[in-house]
């Protein structure tokens, strides 16, 4: 874009230095977690829909908001054959087209578990029943805010530990950067 800017202001005469008139900005990177930082996220959630959608984010790399509108038809086909990894057909609203993506065994096993106990609760699993139901509205999937906040608190819940386990130790210096990071 600079260029263009440069060009533009040469052509009508007016001299241009080399140098950029702006400080480059540089976008602050997600920290990425390690396999044992990911570990002790998925150990920290205690709700099986919070540790499926964790799951389908570190495994299957769906945002939040392609949790929400998953249904049981988009893992139906690989899911009721006992395929492992599992294709999860993902819907794209915006374009109107569905990408694939894969689950592990783990995943697929978890996600069997809570149909089971949704059903034992009286729910009947179609191919529209979302893969995590929103609690407090019957056959509708959770939304995306409610999904949110509940990866935030596991996260943050796993954060806390860490803190409390390094203050014990003396490693206060430690703690604080953890806290930075996380």
């Amino acid at each position: 874009m600079w260029n263009a800017v440069k060009n533009f202001l040469k052509f009508h005469g007016i001299e241009v230095k080399n140098k950029l008139p702006f400080k480059k900005t540089i976008k602050y990177l997600d920290k990425i977690p390690t396999k044992e930082e990911l570990r002790q996220i998925l150990n920290a959630a205690t709700s099986i829909p919070t540790r499926i959608a964790i799951e389908l984010m570190c495994y299957g790399g769906l945002r939040p908001e392609d949790i929400c509108d998953l249904t049981y038809s988009s893992i139906k086909s690989d899911f009721e054959k006992g395929i492992n990894p599992c294709a999860v057909f993902v819907p794209q609203a915006k374009s109107d087209s569905v990408y694939v993506t894969f689950i592990p065994e783990t995943t697929a096993e978890l996600i069997r578990q809570y149909f089971k106990l949704r059903e034992s609760k009286g729910e009947k699993i179609t191919e529209k029943s979302p893969i995590i139901a929103n609690p407090r509205e019957k056959g509708r999937g959770i939304r995306r805010k409610t999904l949110t906040a509940k990866i935030e608190n596991v996260i943050a819940k796993k954060r806390n530990s860490i803190t409390a386990n390094l203050r014990k130790q003396g490693t206060m210096d430690q703690a604080i950067q953890l806290k930075e990071i996380f």
